[in-house]
């Protein structure tokens, strides 16, 4: 725990119907999470209503903006995630991967962490000024936490990011294995979708897409890859490749409307999210002038390595297109 932490207890805040002994091993739960493992604020949902928050001393450090301002912001985005949530899960059934359990959502200094705690119940987490490995301990915490609440509520973990059951790469990127599936347009992009073809590997990145302002251009895949026919017992490989299309144009709208926010224009544009589910997840990287990429793995054990190996290919094809740093974002 930091000096700072150490001088300011962290700030608990209920509303009336979160007083009293059903609330209290939650509230008890989250004040132990915050400040050692990272994190800064922790908000509860329960149906849309935010139940308690738990802030500590360090949160909004870096924005200029007070941590009240910050703090509302963020709880104002926790609603905004509910909503969501509801599109996304909604789109999400069609590729029958299961129910979303988890957000990521990084507007550089700030991360937003949404997790699933039981239905109609949700986690909001905040990081401020930090980078993204002190971001990713923060989401493990986060994960860890939410674990500890599920306990106390008699049920099992759902292994958000696959943290608890997370296996390395099979190997190094050493260029796709067969059968590799490309579709669209891929002329004047040659560079781009060699890049793409090198990424994807039957143990990690299943399938990767690039938009242009939410207009479907290329994708590479190895869905079809012997490995991975478990995946498919109740839906077909077309079926999916379809679908991911429809998802990532999803994305860009949610993209968009969270760019629209406050706690956006305090941080910056939203550059990486991940979208957990039961089955893997889905990943949205932008790279610049409204282009971005879209990723996914089926397998939960690779839903951290995936996101590593996605960021890699995002900064590779901003490197092809001459852009350094952070996306800039069209709103």
């Amino acid at each position: 725990m930091s000096d700072l932490d150490a001088d300011h207890e962290p700030k608990v805040s209920r509303a009336p119907h979160a007083n009293g002994p059903k609330y209290d091993p939650l509230v008890d739960k989250c004040q132990d999470g915050v400040g050692d493992g990272g994190i800064h604020h922790l908000s509860y949902f329960d149906h849309g209503l935010l139940s308690f928050s738990v802030t500590s001393a360090l949160f909004g450090l870096g924005l200029a903006a007070d941590q009240d301002d910050v703090r509302s912001q963020v709880d104002r985005m926790g609603r905004r995630l509910a909503f969501v949530h509801t599109r996304v899960d909604y789109s999400l059934a069609s590729v029958r991967s299961g129910r979303l359990i988890r957000m990521v959502l990084l507007l550089p200094p700030v991360a937003v962490l949404y997790y699933l705690v039981r239905p109609g119940e949700y986690l909001v987490a905040a990081v401020v000024g930090t980078g993204p490995e002190e971001v990713d301990a923060a989401d493990r915490n986060t994960a860890a936490l939410v674990g500890r609440l599920r306990s106390i509520m008699g049920l099992g973990s759902q292994n958000p990011g696959g943290f608890s059951t997370m296996l390395p790469s099979w190997k190094e990127h050493e260029g796709s294995d067969p059968p590799l599936v490309t579709q669209g347009s891929t002329e004047g992009r040659g560079t781009e979708h060699e890049a793409c073809t090198f990424a994807v590997a039957a143990d990690d990145l299943h399938y990767v897409a690039c938009f242009e302002d939410s207009r479907f251009t290329f994708s590479v895949d190895l869905l079809d890859h012997p490995a991975l026919a478990v995946f498919f017992r109740d839906i077909t490989v077309d079926e999916r490749r379809s679908r991911y299309q429809d998802i990532g144009n999803l994305l860009h709208r949610v993209v968009r409307m969270i760019n629209g926010s406050a706690l956006a224009q305090w941080g910056g544009p939203l550059g990486e999210m991940v979208v957990d589910v039961e089955e893997g997840a889905v990943y949205y990287f932008g790279l610049c002038d409204g282009s971005y990429l879209v990723g996914v793995t089926l397998d939960q054990n690779r839903v951290d390595t995936t996101e590593q190996v996605l960021r890699q290919l995002a900064s590779t094809l901003r490197q092809i297109r001459g852009v350094d740093g952070a996306a800039d974002h069209a709103q």
